[in-house]
């Protein structure tokens, strides 16, 4: 081959080469300026279908760009955008009042702004994926959502995705208010991490049937709650979903749940508490640090409880445990104690966990008839001073009318419970005297 000739063949093979090669399908990328002094580059991800992803903004070395109002435009010369790149503005640093992603735009990346101050963010309902730390650190303030239901679809990669997460004190609006009312549409199968973290004024939210899996962070701090309704279709709820939701006090679980995530109502408000008979297992301080918990009634056929799984809860006085073979469980699942504060585990938790307390020295544990060896003999269980066998009747076995008596309010057991109030006692008031067996 002569050298004209191959001149002409190494010029035909350039033009063979695709223009960048982060595309989807070779189409190419082109250039295009969004705003004064911010020149981003543009992937082509389908040159029929015009559609692209803005990928790196090419305007180096900018420290002190700053904009009232930064539009990211769901269309530029004439390709429609549909995807935010990973680590966008990490190459430059931009502070923002107002940053407006356009409608039409479905996902955006990993670290997309996290050199970014951000004031205030308006999120389109066309947004369906958000990866993990996007907003992370931004200074974030407020979100302003105009579509409930988007935003409860939404998919969160990371709690970190979440902007509430990623940026304490931020507050989603919903046109303008705040959030009081949380219906979540049919179809959704889970609640993304984080996708509620600090709802402050969220009160009420209702699930659908279908709902499998409400993930971690989900509903973190969301102070207002008071009671929850969990569909039978759910089967977990993972780690500190529903963390200081410090006003909790209802919680209405399905039968056929098979675990709770580590931490998951710690700091909650319940004072009883019946956990499904389809439950195996209680992670790690899942219900820790609920002060007023006076009642518990335990799956009958859980395999395991894990350590702190009911610490600290200072009030809790009825345990029912209907197992006639009680489960080997950690002395730290019941009870208080005095850290060691020279050995401090890895995970966080005290290796050494010190003085423990005697579990709950107040509370009675209830199990079957004819179980009492073998509670005493087991691990952990042995330590309860109350342990009482019941055949599950009242021991009620008739009502007479007697002379007027004050009004008194007695345990299952027969005992005055000195004006406490309790799910199950019996109260006599006026002219009726309940006599047990």
């Amino acid at each position: 081959m002569t050298l004209k000739g191959m001149k002409s063949f190494f010029l035909l093979w350039l033009c063979m080469l695709p223009l960048t090669g982060d595309c989807a399908d070779d189409s190419g990328s082109f250039d295009a300026e969004i705003a004064n002094g911010l020149v981003c580059r543009f992937i082509i991800l389908d040159s029929e279908g015009m559609t692209a992803s803005v990928s790196q903004c090419l305007s180096d070395n900018i420290t002190d760009l700053a904009f009232d109002e930064l539009v990211l435009p769901a269309k530029v010369n004439g390709y429609y955008i549909v995807a935010i790149g990973d680590n966008l503005f990490s190459n430059i640093k931009l502070n923002v009042k107002s940053l407006v992603i356009e409608n039409g735009i479905q996902e955006i990346g990993r670290h997309a702004f996290r050199t970014t101050h951000i004031e205030k963010l308006s999120l389109p309902p066309s947004i369906s994926f958000i990866r993990a730390g996007a907003f992370l650190n931004t200074g974030m303030r407020r979100v302003e959502i105009s579509d409930m239901d988007s935003w409860c679809r939404m998919k969160l990669e990371h709690p970190n995705s979440s902007p509430t997460y990623a940026n304490p004190g931020c507050t989603v609006l919903l046109n303008g208010e705040s959030v009081s009312q949380v219906i979540v549409p049919d179809g959704v199968k889970e609640i993304s991490p984080a996708a509620f973290y600090d709802f402050h004024d969220l009160e009420s939210v209702v699930f659908p049937q279908g709902l499998k899996s409400i993930k971690a962070f989900a509903f973190w701090g969301c102070d207002k709650l008071k009671s929850l309704v969990f569909p039978e279709s759910l089967t977990s709820i993972q780690n500190s979903a529903f963390v200081n939701c410090s006003q909790l006090t209802n919680v209405t679980f399905p039968q056929d749940m098979d675990s709770i995530g580590a931490y998951s109502f710690s700091s909650t408000n319940m004072q009883v508490l019946r956990l499904p008979e389809g439950m195996n297992v209680i992670d790690k301080g899942a219900f820790e640090q609920i002060k007023c918990l006076r009642e518990l009634h335990l799956p009958k056929y859980i395999n395991k409880i894990e350590k702190f799984a009911f610490t600290f809860c200072s009030n809790l006085q009825y345990i029912y445990s209907p197992s006639m073979n009680p489960i080997t469980i950690s002395k730290t699942v019941f009870g208080e104690w005095e850290e060691n504060e020279d050995d401090e585990g890895d995970d966080g938790d005290w290796g050494d966990i010190g003085d423990f307390s005697v579990v709950y020295p107040d509370a009675y544990l209830h199990i079957p008839k004819g179980s009492k060896e073998k509670y005493e003999t087991t691990e952990s269980w042995c330590n309860f001073q109350n342990i009482i066998e019941e055949d599950g009747t009242t021991g009620i076995r008739r009502m007479e009318s007697m002379e007027p008596t004050q009004n008194n309010e007695y345990d299952v057991l027969g005992r005055i419970t000195g004006g406490k109030h309790y799910t199950r006692s019996i109260i006599l008031q006026h002219s009726y005297k309940y006599l047990s067996k």
